[in-house]
């Protein structure tokens, strides 16, 4: 709570238990006109750390899902190291990648977790199998936050930073996923992204005039959301 000088000499915060609820309803009190915040973003008290105020989001705990088709090898210890990269801020970050290329996957960190999926043979069950491969890394994780990322992907760095403080902001209660926007491989100017009517209306780069655009769907390129 921020108060105005005047009531500084008013107001004593002892060491006794419940201090600062004390302060709170003496200020309750004094002040004759008071703005209440809907909801703030704080700090956690760590307590561990001689109860130094630290950043929520280094309490929180991701799952990175990777469903790898073999296509780019060479890509992919880009995108892991990318991955450690952006999560720094958080507690904990942990990848899981569903191999469906049908070759052994070497050279990785060993805290990276791979499941041995299906290999594609046929295109017409690459939505269906992206569904469940993305399916069971979320219902198989522990973690509070889930970032799917498409084997094809690098993501620019500050990306997660940016996703993650956007969707921080957005009610818990809400089912909400952030996407970060692409293009598609087959229309160069065409965002995988848009609004669904009676039937899908891609939004194109000429559409793109803000950083946040509200939509209905959106690709499972880069995309973030809570478990719950």
């Amino acid at each position: 709570f921020m108060f105005h000088s005047k009531y500084k000499t008013e107001v004593e915060w002892g060491y006794w238990k419940r201090g600062d609820f004390r302060v709170a309803n003496t200020l309750d009190a004094l002040c004759t006109n008071k703005i209440y915040i809907d909801e703030a973003l704080t700090g956690t008290q760590d307590v561990e750390h001689g109860g130094q105020l630290i950043d929520k989001k280094a309490s929180y705990t991701l799952t990175v899902g990777i469903v790898y088709s073999g296509r780019l090898p060479k890509l992919l210890p880009k995108i892991i190291s990318r991955i450690y990269e952006e999560t720094q801020i958080l507690k904990q970050a942990n990848i899981v990648i569903i191999n469906n290329s049908g070759t052994e996957l070497s050279n990785l960190p060993d805290t990276v977790k791979i499941i041995s999926g299906e290999q594609i043979k046929d295109r017409n069950q690459l939505s269906t199998l992206l569904a469940n491969n993305y399916n069971k890394i979320t219902m198989d994780s522990n973690d509070e936050f889930i970032w799917l990322l498409e084997d094809d992907m690098l993501p620019e760095s500050g990306c997660f930073k940016t996703m993650f403080d956007y969707l921080l902001t957005l009610p818990i209660n809400t089912p909400t996923l952030v996407g970060a926007t692409y293009l598609s491989r087959h229309i160069p100017t065409r965002v995988v992204a848009g609004l669904y009517k009676d039937s899908p209306e891609w939004f194109y780069t000429s559409d793109i005039k803000s950083k946040v655009l509200t939509v209905d769907f959106t690709g499972t390129g880069c995309c973030l959301f809570r478990k719950d």
